[in-house]
Parts: C-alpha cells; sequence; structure tokens
C-alpha cells in the first residue's frame, strides 16, 4: 500500500527547514510519487525538490525511482510579471488569460515549454517523471468550448513534443471536474483530445495522469454516469488506459467550510489559557500603542480598543476555524502589527507571550475541526460506512478505502516530519 501514497507538495517551501525534513522523511520511508506545480509557494516548493542531496537517504536521490510530478497553468504573484517581461511574451501574451491584476492562467505551447524550463532550473534536474495541465477548466470562464478544445489539444501536442525532447517521461491533467463528469470537460472529452493529438503525431502520445480531488465526503467520482454507460469516473479512466491520481484526501469542503478527516491530539490545559493569555498581550499591546500616541509617533484619533486587529482578537477570531486560518491571520496580520508597535521585530524572549497566543489558538482550532468531524463520523458509523473501531487510525482507514474504491495513487499533505512518522508507520 505504501507505493500507492504519494507526497502533496502545496504550501512547502524550501525556505523551512521543517518541510525539507518530512520531504527527506517520506522518500526515506518509502514515498516514491512526489506531486507540485509551478505555483506552488511561488516556486518555492519546487525549489525544495532541488535541494534533495544525492546519496543521502535511498537511493531513489539519483535514481530514476523517484516520480516527481509537476504542474503548468497557473500564473500568479512574481511569475505573471515575469511571464510578462519576456522578450517573446507576444507569442503568448494572446492565450495568457488574466483572471486579476495577479492571477492568470495559460496552457500555451510557449507557455508551457517556458515554465517546464524555469521547473526543471529550480528542482535541478534534465527531466522528471510527469507534468500535468493544472485545472485547465478555468479558461472556460473566459473562452468557448470550441476554443478550449483547440488549445487542449495544443497543449496536449506541446508536451508530447517535451517528452520527445527528453525532458518529461508522461504527461496528464490535473482537474476539479473529472469527478463530476462536467458537459463543459470531462473524460470523454479528454479522450477526444488524445485521439485528435495522436493522428496529428501519428502514433501513441505518453498520456498517463488523471488527477482530481477525492475524499469521504466529496465522492461524486464514484456515481454511475450515463455519459461513460454507467461506469463511474475512476472506472472510466481505467478503461480508457489512464492512472488515477486523487489529491486532497483528508481535506473535504463541506458546506463551504473545510473539514479535516482525522481527529487531533488536543492540549486541552492549553486552550484554558487562552483569555488570560489573550487578556495580557492586550494590555501590554495597549500600552506600547498609547506610548506612541504619546509621543507622536502615529497620527490616529482611534482609541486602541477600535483598532481592526484589536476588535478582530476580542470578537472575531472563532472564525479562523482552522489551522491554516489561524496561521494566516498571525503570520500575515498579528505579527506584522505586534512588529510595527515596537517599530522593530522582536527579540525571541520579547515575542515569547505573542507566539504562545498563536501555539494556543492554533489548539482551539484543532478542538474545534474534532468537534465537527465527530459529528461527520458518527453520521458515517450509523451508515455502517465507518465502524467506531477504526476512529483512531481514521486516515489509514480512509486511504484504504479511497485505494479500494479506484484511486491508484492518493497524495497526501504531510508538511511535518512527525506527521510523516506517524502516517508511514501505519502502513509498515
Amino acid at each position: 500500500m505504501k507505493e500507492s501514497l504519494g507526497l502533496g507538495m502545496y504550501r512547502m517551501s524550501s525556505r523551512s527547514q521543517k518541510h525539507a525534513k518530512a520531504l527527506n522523511q517520506a522518500i526515506s520511508s518509502g514515498v516514491i510519487y512526489i506531486d507540485t506545480s509551478v505555483n506552488y509557494m511561488g516556486g518555492e516548493s519546487e525549489k525544495l525538490l532541488g535541494q534533495l542531496k544525492e546519496g543521502s537517504g535511498r537511493d531513489v536521490y539519483s535514481k530514476n525511482d523517484l516520480k516527481i510530478i509537476s504542474k503548468v497553468g497557473y500564473v500568479q504573484g512574481d511569475l505573471l510579471d515575469e511571464i510578462r517581461s519576456l522578450p517573446d511574451y507576444n507569442k503568448m501574451a494572446h492565450e495568457v488569460y488574466e483572471f486579476s491584476e495577479h492571477h492568470a492562467h495559460s496552457i500555451n505551447a510557449h507557455f508551457i515549454s517556458y515554465c517546464l524550463s524555469q521547473s526543471l532550473e529550480r528542482m535541478k534536474r534534465n527531466k522528471i517523471h510527469a507534468y500535468l495541465l493544472h485545472n485547465p477548466e478555468y479558461l472556460l470562464e473566459k473562452i468557448s468550448k470550441e476554443h478550449f478544445f483547440k488549445l487542449l489539444c495544443d497543449a496536449l501536442f506541446q508536451l508530447q513534443n517535451e517528452v520527445d525532447q527528453g525532458r518529461i517521461e508522461f504527461f496528464g491533467i490535473s482537474s476539479n471536474l473529472f469527478p463530476l463528469a462536467d458537459d463543459r470537460f470531462n473524460l470523454h472529452i479528454l479522450n477526444e483530445c488524445v485521439k485528435n493529438v495522436e493522428a496529428k503525431c501519428g502514433r501513441k502520445i505518453a498520456f498517463k495522469y488523471v488527477q482530481m480531488p477525492f475524499n469521504l465526503i466529496e465522492n461524486d467520482a464514484l456515481l454511475s454516469r450515463p455519459i461513460y454507460g454507467g461506469l463511474n469516473t475512476f472506472d472510466k479512466a481505467h478503461q480508457d488506459g489512464y492512472t488515477v491520481m486523487s489529491n486532497r484526501p483528508l481535506n473535504a469542503i463541506a458546506n463551504e467550510k473545510l473539514l479535516r478527516l482525522a481527529f487531533y491530539d488536543v492540549k486541552e490545559d492549553q486552550i484554558k489559557l487562552w483569555p488570560t493569555l489573550l487578556s495580557e498581550v492586550l494590555i501590554e499591546l495597549k500600552e506600547r500603542y498609547l506610548k506612541l500616541l504619546s509621543q507622536e509617533v502615529i497620527d490616529t484619533s482611534n482609541s486602541f480598543e477600535e483598532l481592526p486587529m484589536v476588535d478582530f482578537l476580542k470578537n472575531k477570531i472563532e472564525y479562523c476555524e482552522t489551522i491554516d486560518a489561524v496561521e494566516t491571520f498571525f503570520f500575515k496580520d498579528f505579527f506584522p502589527f505586534v512588529a510595527q508597535l515596537f517599530g522593530r521585530d522582536l527579540t525571541s524572549q520579547e515575542s515569547q507571550k505573542y507566539y504562545q497566543l498563536f501555539e494556543v489558538r492554533v489548539e482551539c482550532a484543532k478542538r474545534a475541526l474534532n468537534v465537527r468531524l465527530e459529528k461527520v463520523f458518527q453520521y458515517y458509523v450509523s451508515k455502517n460506512i465507518l465502524s467506531i473501531e477504526k476512529k483512531e487510525n481514521l486516515p489509514h482507514s480512509l486511504l484504504e478505502m479511497y485505494l479500494s474504491q479506484g484511486v491508484d495513487i492518493v497524495l497526501m499533505g504531510m508538511r511535518d516530519p512527525h506527521y510523516v512518522d506517524k502516517m508511514m508507520n501505519q502502513f509498515n
């Protein structure tokens, strides 16, 4: 079963020693499939793969056993600025579709070639296992189905050229629409495109992978589809000769909210500290704020209590219902706010209380996620889909279920080396 698990590198960065250790630990534990993307962490995810040292851990570091898969399509942040500044941008500009000032999407052949070159450079490799088009269906918000089909065929033709040039071994598509058998884009449309490209090439092409979200809650891929002659999405993909990869196995979207399909170990004693700790932090920050006001360092008529940051901490922090939401708030808003009040970065000793506030809030989020999951878990127990005995090792039970239902490779996000150990030990 371990050979069917892959590491999803969404939100993993070369700037994090913890992420580097988790990656090394996963590979050393037997993970072969590594999934990343051009746009993950602005390219830092791919750079992390470039930091792998040959000869350390298993021999897969320097051999072909390690199957690295990256994706192309999203154009965001610095990559978008970089693309716009290229001397030959005019060759692809007409097929780079902008959705906002900082976000665009493209599967243009020149764009694919350029991004693959950048991916290989970041990963310090001459060749990777596979390159996938990343949610190309987003283009349907800008163009017609007919135009989309043409672009898709051109993109697959370019990817086959990359195979012929020896830069990738296989290619495929990652799409959120695959489980839905959507009229705009489904496996039938994909097959027509593959046949079109094979006719143009005069031979079979190296299209291999279809990737899609699938978990206990988001399980549309299991539904029988008339469009597939009664087959579900997985069976249809296998009939067509494709390998099925699933993502988000333990992160489901239920009622437009994230539901983590794993119970956390919660430090209840830490949660009890929240009211007192928050009060102490606010008193300290208020003193700092009033001092700046008296020195006329800041010019405002707002009282401390009227500051949006203070209001959020006192009245709206409960909206941070996930660990990611807590991390985003503290690292993007709260810690910079504290540093601004002090006029500098704090020393380790000075920041201890503020970081403790963050850690306590993480425990609060864990408990909230556990409460939500408990309700879902009991529902599936009542339907005889899960059993009480599987509660402790729920992730392991779910992964076994996914693989038995038609998934070939399950991609898991594992950014913490301790979590890697915990998960991989369950499969020994």
